[in-house]
């Protein structure tokens, strides 16, 4: 919906350790690096950056290849407080320090340190990640979003689940694919090496190490950080699941080839009302407010949106304390970080007002209205539309019953693209509660945890901090 995160960098994932000032480093150490998107609903790149730190000061940063325990990458030296990590292959040299609660503060993230253990505390962990290619001027893209789970009962017994999608998007191209797989068996862990067992005879060996003293519980399979769901949330993620399944199965199998049908802009804006109808209708129309909420690794994401006024402001929080704020006001903005405020750049004010023409927003009879048709592909599985407005390009990918599964546009510097699942009435307005963003390299997934329209915003909402 190309409504959350924004510039900023988040340092989170914070736990202390002892020893924070020995001059060696011993064990696996973990922390997720976010990286600002540039645009809008552009998101924040998520790196997991994993490390296994040797007395003999050696680490080896690929926990995912099979010689993890003794490959080397790099070297590291400690004196004092300070940290210096040069990496091999780059012959890149990098600069850290041990915080005074015994953190890596690696500049900009935190590295954590995983503890060893034998046990694997029960429960539902997940692994999410977006990736894309294309996505030139001529807005086609390939965007493909993968989610993988691992299920232990903490007696000895797994299963696990991956699920992925891909949607292609471009001048008069719309279509996509979908996957799912399963397995189960008996698990072992000893020292960082999980052995699964599957029932089918097949055996994997992974890398593995958790941290289950801390909230959220954490894990790391093969260096990518794993969250333990919380268990109050496994019906969303039962809804989300099923959002997926809807959005791939009628999206799958579809060639950039599909059956054209007449690319006339009448039947092409006759699509979008479609999809209008289907989202919202006369409600969609006459939304005045949009109020949303979401969690991302810690991070405690806001945003409200006042269509009339042409307003919109998002927050980024940690444990309750205000980070950043962006706020865009009809032709002025502001952003506020770290107690100073600025202006807006000329070119965020752009992706920002993108707010109220893409995605869900972008379906509202008045916004149709103004389009300019400049693509229109039917094929079997959906529709893609393209269209302009102020110089900008919009593309909309729709199911054939005028549900949207992707959209994407090039308002800022970098095209914005997203896959959308888990569809919910909200305030009678049908809107994505998960949704898998790409604006060039950056990627991200959005879980959200509320949405909703209409809703009074009192002007005390809109003040500078």
């Amino acid at each position: 919906m190309k409504w959350l995160f924004c510039l900023t960098t988040i340092c989170f994932l914070h736990i202390n350790f002892a020893g924070a000032q020995t001059k060696v480093l011993n064990g696996v150490y973990a922390g997720i690096e976010v990286v600002p998107g540039v645009t809008m609903g552009g998101g924040m790149d998520r790196y997991d950056n994993v490390y296994l730190f040797r007395p003999d000061g050696t680490f080896n940063d690929a926990m995912e290849k099979g010689d993890w325990q003794t490959r080397v990458t790099g070297r590291y030296a400690v004196s004092g407080s300070k940290i210096s990590v040069s990496y091999d292959r780059s012959k890149k040299t990098s600069f850290y320090k041990i915080d005074k609660d015994g953190n890596i503060d690696a500049g900009g993230y935190y590295l954590i340190k995983m503890p060893v253990d034998n046990s694997i505390p029960a429960g539902y962990y997940e692994f999410s990640k977006m990736s894309s290619s294309g996505g030139g001027s001529g807005m086609a893209y390939v965007g493909v979003g993968s989610d993988k789970g691992l299920n232990f009962d903490g007696k000895g017994n797994f299963s696990n689940s991956s699920a992925s999608a891909t949607v292609v998007a471009g001048e008069g191209v719309g279509g996509g694919s979908s996957h799912k797989s399963s397995g189960a068996g008996t698990y072992t862990i000893n020292r960082g090496i999980l052995i699964l067992n599957y029932n089918n005879g097949k055996i994997e060996k992974h890398s593995f190490f958790c941290r289950p003293s801390e909230k959220p519980i954490m894990a790391v399979v093969d260096g990518n950080i794993y969250f333990m769901k919380d268990p109050k949330q496994d019906n969303v993620k039962a809804r989300s699941s099923a959002g997926e399944t809807s959005a791939g199965s009628a999206a799958a199998s579809t060639s950039v080839n599909g059956t054209s049908a007449n690319s006339d802009a009448g039947d092409a804006k006759a699509f979008l009302l479609k999809a209008n109808t289907v989202h919202g209708g006369n409600i969609l129309d006459k939304v005045k407010t949009v109020s949303m909420t979401a969690t991302l690794e810690g991070l405690q994401v806001s945003t409200i949106i006042d269509v009339p006024g042409e307003r919109v402001r998002f927050e980024v929080k940690q444990n309750g304390k205000l980070l950043q704020v962006e706020q865009k006001e009809g032709q002025n903005g502001w952003i506020w970080r770290n107690g100073q405020t600025g202006a807006l750049p000329v070119t965020r004010m752009a992706e920002l007002s993108a707010v109220f023409t893409s995605g869900i927003l972008g379906l509202r009879k008045s916004i149709i209205e103004k389009f300019k048709v400049v693509g229109f592909k039917r094929a079997d599985a959906g529709i893609t539309v393209i269209c302009m407005l102020n110089g900008k390009k919009y593309i909309f990918i729709l199911n054939n019953e005028g549900r949207m599964l992707a959209s994407g546009d090039n308002s800022g510097k970098a095209v914005t693209s997203s896959v959308y699942a888990d569809f919910r009435k909200s305030d009678g307005v049908l809107v994505p509660f998960k949704e898998l963003i790409t604006t060039d390299n950056r990627k991200t997934t959005v879980l959200y945890d509320s949405l909703n329209f209409n809703i009074p915003l009192d002007n005390s909402r809109w003040t500078k901090p």
